[in-house]
């Protein structure tokens, strides 16, 4: 019975509860957890959490199953008023854990029956700047969607992404490689000097608390920095529409040669190309993955995403090349059609495994909170992804280096939480200009997010500094 609708808790077995004594006590959690193993094994995704903490035995998949979809009924609800402080936090955080160990079955509970994108919508747009007026009006901290809802959200979260040295996007600035950091003694803590934006660097608070693994273990586990999440949730959305190009531009490189121009400009097909990447993949649609050659999560499973008239979602695609718009006096060529549309998705059959080091990097914040420092990520740059950690040196390509310039960029990874630093000069040793800075974190090793910096200034004030996000090409 549990079994004939996969979506949502076993309510099917309410009824059973009230036939006789004898079952009620035989079908209790907590005289029969062997049972609800297996309901939730079959509703849940455990391949992730057996794969991190071992195998979980019966009780502690029942146990794990009864905590998600406690979360997920108060995001079913829908009143982002209706408890307290320590009920978001342990909603949100068994969320976080629940969505990282998803491969496919976790996501259409938190979407088709909790709607959860719906939740956090609402909870964004309406509490993100509760008592702003004690932060001089500046938030405290920090889904299919219309055009006017995408705007609105990005109207709100334009605080972390714009003035990105106010909010820290590291539990530690980047200007320490060894974390906690070392000082001479008690009395000599951070250095920071006042501006008109506050201390700088950052030093925020630990985040870290108790959290309950699926396995039962207690571990202290610190959340991102909310300016992580938002500078995603801001990007996503800002690469929706398709860039609007100039109809002056040459179609290729090839065209432009051909008129003896040999100079650093991007062509029409740059541009496109640049269109064509996703560096944080957009709210749009469900999530869910609604093309043929999708890979089966299970029999009972299989169309879940579309066929389900109980749970009605648009179908999850990507917006498409609007029409060639119109410039007075130009003749607009159609785009080259290697670069159409916007890049495919990826169809990584244990898509869990991608956010393992997230988990591991949230285990280690609060350990280094706590004044505990070990080697947890190590590494190397593996050329064309960013499934690896960057390390080494890395060069712009001819065709790409003769759009947007010629650069070297020369990348370490901080040892004790992975945090990436990049710093990107011109192969020109004569140019003045150029010498970036960038630092921030993997985010399901497809995305790397955080902050960049003009060269050249004093890394201990507030300087030219804005957001960055570069993502692994579906190619």
């Amino acid at each position: 019975m549990a079994a004939f609708n996969p979506i949502g808790p076993p309510s099917q077995l309410v009824p059973l509860f009230l036939t006789c004594t004898p079952l009620n006590a035989w079908l209790s959690p907590k005289h029969n957890p062997s049972l609800y193993g297996l309901v939730f094994d079959h509703k849940l995704d455990f391949a992730a959490a057996t794969r991190r903490y071992g195998r979980l035995t019966p009780t502690e998949r029942a146990n794990w199953g009864w905590r998600a979809f406690n979360a997920m009924s108060l995001f079913r609800r829908g009143d982002i008023r209706g408890t307290d402080e320590a009920g978001f936090t342990e909603a949100f955080a068994t969320a976080v854990c629940f969505m990282l160990e998803d491969d496919g079955k976790n996501i259409r509970q938190m979407l088709l029956w909790a709607r959860a994108d719906v939740f956090v919508t609402r909870f964004v747009t309406h509490r993100l700047y509760e008592r702003a007026e004690e932060n001089q009006g500046w938030p405290q901290s920090l889904c299919s969607e219309s055009r006017e809802v995408r705007q609105q959200i990005q109207h709100l979260l334009m605080a972390p992404v714009y003035a990105s040295f106010r909010y820290p996007t590291t539990p530690f600035p980047p200007n320490h490689y060894i974390v906690p950091p070392l000082f001479p003694s008690p009395n000599h803590g951070p250095s920071t000097i006042p501006t008109a934006h506050g201390p700088y660097p950052l030093y925020p608070p630990s985040l870290a608390g108790e959290f309950v693994l699926p396995n039962g273990e207690k571990v202290s586990i610190a959340p991102p920095p909310p300016a992580l999440s938002a500078k995603l949730l801001f990007l996503a959305r800002e690469e929706i529409p398709t860039l609007v190009i100039p109809p002056h531009l040459d179609r290729t490189r090839a065209d432009r040669l051909a008129k003896g121009l040999n100079d650093i400009m991007p062509v029409r097909e740059n541009l496109e190309e640049f269109d064509w990447c996703i560096s944080a993949r957009s709210p749009g649609g469900t999530g869910l993955r609604t093309r043929e050659g999708v890979r089966k999560l299970h029999p009972d499973w299989d169309g879940l995403e579309w066929n389900d008239d109980l749970f009605p979602r648009e179908e999850a695609d990507y917006p498409q090349r609007p029409p060639a718009m119109v410039f007075p006096g130009f003749q607009i060529p159609p785009p080259i059609p290697q670069w159409i549309g916007k890049a495919p998705l990826y169809d990584d059959p244990e898509k869990s495994r991608k956010w393992d080091m997230d988990m591991k990097r949230m285990i280690a914040w609060a350990e280094l909170a706590e004044g505990t420092s070990r080697r947890a990520f190590d590494g190397v740059y593996e050329l064309g992804a960013a499934n690896g950690l960057w390390m080494g040196r890395m060069m712009t390509d001819p065709e790409h280096g003769q759009a947007f310039h010629h650069f070297v960029l020369e990348g370490r990874i901080r040892p004790s939480d992975g945090l990436f630093l990049g710093l990107r000069r011109p192969r020109d040793p004569d140019a003045r200009i150029g010498t970036t800075l960038y630092w921030g974190y993997f985010v399901g090793k497809e995305t790397l997010v955080g902050n960049w910096r003009a060269g050249q200034t004093d890394v201990s004030a507030p300087g030219w500094e804005g957001t960055f996000v570069w993502g692994r090409r579906g190619d």
